[in-house]
């Protein structure tokens, strides 16, 4: 049998091939030893052209580092320009209208903390010139300044609280940062710097070493990396010195290819090097040509337009769609450009900077530094800060050196005459018109230049309604020469080109929108409110839903106004609420308040058993209480009202609570004796009636509210990490009317688009807007953490953390935290001493065995109860074990043994302490958990602090 079938011509390989790199042979499909020589050698050569390309942006920032330690730069040391950047030393593309200050620091010793001075903008960037974070105006800081808390690769220790944290991919990163000229003056911005710049290991907190401040003004150093073989060598020093993970697999091996490679020596041999000095070559010239004649139709302000944009996108990652980089904005900004910050490419007013270059002439003629040019600029420039020209160099891509300073002018120069329409005349060149001296720019004779306009503190939007062509004049070039003139329209140019002159501008706009609009760094603060306040609505929610909504739920209780009464203890299976108890049998309802009101009634309850009705709103305040404690043992019926209501109190009513929200939550906990007490627990809770008011007073009911299209819930760890999360928090505010002292913080809210009633889409942002929303949840996570190390600490209590709007006012924080025991009460009716620690301060796990001794008469003191609960962390739920047990609690004490001298000890541990001390064991997890002690209706020395907790000591 024959195995013979067609063969595609197309998955073969001809015996030959013309190519550029000349005929490539295959004789039989097999290359020969020419061929393979041709190819590898090409192979080197591609490798090093993409090498190139591809790690432009941290050799970029490795010739930053070395210039800026060259001059003495380190983690204790800061390099200023007092007197402004000129043209001595070499920088890409620097303004000469900030206050430079700059260093290198190394994480290799462990977390540096950073502490900003107020008003500056300040960025971090690491070692293969990625974004780390903003400081100061674009940061979480605000401009007031502020501690940063920078922590190396793969660092998983503690991270303390108190910090904006940053986590930089590499060891080495750069951190600079701009002060700002007042009055005419740098005095304030270096007064600031030398004030509060300061640096230090974490490890020194408490005793910071001294700082150094070292003036730099005019001195000449070099921070740009060679166009020559050394760029290899630059490239050979990162890999040696940062982790692999640090950047993409993909590109590394590219790298190791070439002999780049952590851990061996870059030793190409003569030919290697041939190659790679060619490559390097073609490298330099491909992202030359890409930053000085882009090809992205997306950098010019309109088609046929000279000028182009540093950013292209809108993305400091450089991302034209989530997942795929546009390479040539990359190159575009990284070969001219030094320093990436989310606020240079977020297009919002009041932060952040706008570039617009050009360098040829509407015909494409490059500009000449023998020529006198003339630009023309519109009135009203959107200038909030300044505007200003800086004229490049072709060649170092820095400030142009002739035999003025600062080879710049702009909106601060004090002469710049201004014409009567708002227009400006800028000129620049060896010669200019009489009466337009004070307009003259640098004398850029016998050199290549570049023009560029850069608009700080501005929208793209706004930049092309001054610049557009069509809608408003276009700045242009005028060429005088012989006594002629000829009008050039400046020819787009990207970044800020080498020989480039540069317009910086900020600017208010009159429109409202435009002012209103968050910066970055607002957004990141408003999402860290927001999230703060927000997720005891969100949580607070997802059990509604599964209690109330979701009837498929297996924790579903039942419709909106109906009681549901749980005739049992809450058990491991019930997964729902977090830290549930297991003393109380618990009834449940959820509210709608928006037709009428709700009247709960209850029976007379003997005086020795506990019982309260405690009602919640959807903010997870608790709005009021009936029971022993508050209204006694007595029946009696309640009205529970929603906002706004104005009606009389009914006769038959001893009580009116009013919600703040249109939905709520009613939790009524009836004590139960011990196991055989359940029946009469069950005989109560039969007595205990919801109706609408209407039906209690027997009258015609108001027309129903409007159904409710409830949107599901996330689940508890999607709260995390799902920006979901707001628009769920839209959806509750909806029927969460603002109350009067909420005015403000909800306008914040609504800047972000979190405001009731409205769709809070994730998909619409962008991916700065995004970063800056995940990094403000970041942030919040971080106060939490912090939160709940103070309750851990016993800095704060559950008291603190459960009560009324009028006790928890605007702490927000503490609301948040209560929710690890949502439903919980105030410390009036219910105080809970936690157990997350031992005695020696280390958190407590099954792994361990621990004992709780109370001194003779040294229990809880209570009016009613008190019980000692277990539960697992991180779930916080009830732990199974195989006697059942959950609790211990006081109505057990007849049934428990008692210590030699009259006291109690209650055995905390995985495996059971032996049958003689089983009834005093309180069975725990393996692994790790806390313990929640409950007072009901707790005695004043409770209250007051008198009495205080045993600690729980660990059996050595």
């Amino acid at each position: 049998m024959k195995m013979r079938t067609p063969i595609p011509e197309s998955i073969t390989t001809p015996a030959k091939i013309e190519t550029r790199l000349g005929t490539l042979e295959f004789p039989q499909g097999n290359p020969t030893d020419r061929t393979a020589e041709k190819v590898y050698e090409h192979l080197d050569f591609m490798h090093g052209v993409e090498a190139f390309l591809y790690a432009l942006p941290g050799a970029s920032v490795h010739a930053a580092g070395r210039g800026i330690k060259s001059q003495g730069g380190d983690n204790q040391t800061v390099l200023i320009i007092e007197q402004l950047m000129d043209s001595r030393s070499l920088f890409l593309t620097a303004s000469t209208e900030s206050i430079y200050s700059m260093m290198w620091l190394d994480l290799k010793e462990g977390p540096l903390v950073i502490e900003s001075p107020p008003n500056i903008l300040g960025i971090v960037n690491d070692h293969w010139f990625r974004y780390v974070g903003d400081i100061g105006n674009a940061g979480p800081d605000q401009g007031k300044g502020g501690k940063y808390l920078l922590l190396p690769p793969g660092y998983k220790d503690e991270v303390p609280a108190g910090y904006f944290v940053l986590r930089s991919a590499t060891y080495q990163n750069l951190y600079f940062w701009r002060g700002f000229i007042k009055d005419g003056s740098t005095a304030t911005a270096v007064e600031n710097t030398k004030k509060f710049a300061k640096v230090y290991p974490l490890a020194d907190a408490k005793t910071p070493p001294p700082m150094k401040y070292i003036d730099v003004s005019g001195k000449y150093f070099n921070t740009i990396g060679g166009n020559d073989f050394s760029f290899f060598e630059d490239i050979k020093e990162i890999v040696q010195s940062e982790p692999n993970d640090a950047y993409s697999p993909e590109i590394l091996g590219m790298l190791a290819a070439i002999g780049i490679e952590k851990g061996k020596p870059f030793n190409p041999d003569e030919k290697l090097k041939q190659t790679l000095s060619e490559a390097v070559a073609v490298g330099n010239a491909t992202a030359r040509t890409i930053a000085f004649k882009p090809w992205i139709r997306d950098a010019y302000l309109h088609p046929g337009s000279a000028w182009f944009f540093t950013f292209v996108g809108g993305s400091y990652q450089f991302l034209s769609h989530p997942g795929v980089r546009n390479l040539a904005a990359r190159d575009l900004f990284h070969y001219n450009y030094t320093g990436i910050t989310s606020a240079m490419a977020f297009e919002m007013v009041g932060i952040g900077s706008k570039y617009v270059f050009a360098s040829t002439d509407s015909e494409g003629r490059p500009l000449e530094g023998a020529k006198t040019y003339k630009i023309e600029l519109p009135p009203n420039i959107p200038a909030k800060d300044f505007w200003s020209f800086v004229v490049y160099d072709n060649q170092t891509r820095s400030m142009l050196q002739t035999d003025q300073q600062f080879p710049s002018l702009g909106s601060k120069d004090k002469d710049i005459v201004i014409n009567a329409d708002g227009s400006v005349d800028v000129w620049f060149g060896p010669t200019v018109p009489k009466g337009h001296e004070n307009n003259l720019g640098p004398d850029c004779s016998r050199r290549g230049l570049g023009c560029a306009v850069a608009l700080v503190w501005t929208r793209e939007e706004l930049v092309r309604q001054v610049l557009e062509a069509g809608r408003v004049r276009t700045g242009e070039i005028t060429t005088h020469k012989k006594g002629t003139t000829m009008k050039r329209k400046l020819l787009n140019a990207t970044l800020a080109l080498s020989g480039a002159v540069t317009l910086l501008t900020g600017y208010e706009t009159t429109a409202h929108a435009e002012q209103d609009a968050p910066t970055l760094a607002e957004m990141r603060a408003i999402a860290k409110e927001a999230y703060i306040y927000g997720y005891p609505l969100v949580d607070n929610y997802r059990v509604q839903y599964a209690y109330y909504v979701d009837e498929k739920n297996p924790n579903f209780k039942a419709p909106w106004n109906h009681l549901k009464n749980i005739h049992s203890v809450f058990t491991p299976a019930d997964t729902s609420v977090q830290t549930p108890n297991s003393d109380t049998p618990y009834s449940w309802a959820g509210l709608d308040l928006r037709a009428e009101p709700i009247v709960i009634s209850v029976p007379a309850i003997e005086k020795e058993r506990y019982y309260d009705v405690e009602i919640w709103d959807a903010y997870t305040f608790i709005v009021g209480y009936a029971g022993s404690r508050t209204t006694g043992n007595d029946a009696g019926s309640f009205m529970l009202v929603g906002p706004g209501w104005k009606g009389v109190t009914p006769k038959g009513i001893k009580k009116v609570y009013v919600s703040d929200t249109d939905f709520g939550v009613v939790v009524i906990r009836t004590q139960l004796f011990n196991p055989a007490d359940i029946d009469s627990v069950k005989k109560i809770q039969a007595q205990y009636k919801m109706q609408p008011l209407s039906e209690f007073l027997g009258t015609t009911p108001p027309p129903a509210a409007p159904a409710v299209d409830f949107i599901k819930p996330l689940a508890k760890e999607e709260q995390k990490t799902s920006l979901e999360f707001f628009n769920i928090m839209n959806f509750v505010l909806t029927y969460s009317p603002t109350v009067p002292s909420e005015v403000d913080l909800r306008e914040r809210f609504a800047k972000i688009g979190i405001e009731g009633g409205k769709t809070f889409d994730p998909t619409k942002l962008s991916p700065e807007m995004k970063t800056a929303i995940e990094q403000g949840r970041a942030d919040a996570w971080q106060a939490f953490a912090g939160g709940v190390e103070e309750l851990d600490e016993g800095k704060i209590t559950s008291g603190d953390v459960f009560g009324s709007r009028e006790f928890l006012k605007d702490n927000y924080l503490n609301r948040w935290i209560g929710t690890i025991g949502i439903y919980g009460n105030a410390k009036e009716e219910a105080m809970y001493p936690v157990y997350r620690l031992d005695s020696a301060g280390n958190p407590l796990s099954g792994a361990n065995k621990y004992t709780l001794h109370f001194a003779a008469g040294e229990y809880p003191p209570v009016n009613a109860f008190w019980s000692l609960t277990m539960y697992d962390l991180p779930q916080s739920l009830l732990v199974a074990n195989p006697i059942n047990r959950y609790l211990i609690n006081s109505p057990m004490l007849p049934q428990m043994n008692k210590d030699a001298d009259g006291g109690l000890t209650i055995y905390i541990q995985n495996e059971s302490p032996g049958k003689d001390k089983e009834s005093n064991w309180l069975p725990a997890p393996k692994g790790p958990f806390a313990a929640y002690m409950r007072l009901y209706w707790p005695k004043q020395t409770a209250l007051d602090g008198s009495w205080k907790q045993p600690k729980l000591e660990e059996v050595k």
